[in-house]
């Protein structure tokens, strides 16, 4: 993203698992704070067919296809892709 958009200063690819946003967002306010004026934290989630396999093998998906969040025929939960982006 910096280098398509012709940014200059720091850019960081963090990956801390279901973290990894929110772990961007502290860096880039904490650098906004400290050293800069401005800044972009992003955070995306993209699925891939191995981690699918993976959490189907751990029994984490939903046989239903949906999740039942409070309910009592949750049986697992179903993933997404996203994509988000927060100018600080």
């Amino acid at each position: 993203l910096s280098y398509t958009l012709g940014l200059v200063g720091s850019c960081y690819s963090i990956d801390t698992a279901c973290a990894s946003a929110l772990a961007a967002l502290h860096l880039c306010a904490t650098t906004v704070q400290d050293s800069c004026t401005d800044g972009i934290g992003v955070g995306t989630k993209i699925l891939t067919q191995i981690t699918n396999l993976a959490m189907s093998v751990a029994a984490m998906l939903s046989l239903a296809g949906r999740c039942h969040t409070f309910d009592r025929r949750a049986n697992g939960y179903c993933r997404a892709e996203g994509c988000a982006a927060l100018l600080l």
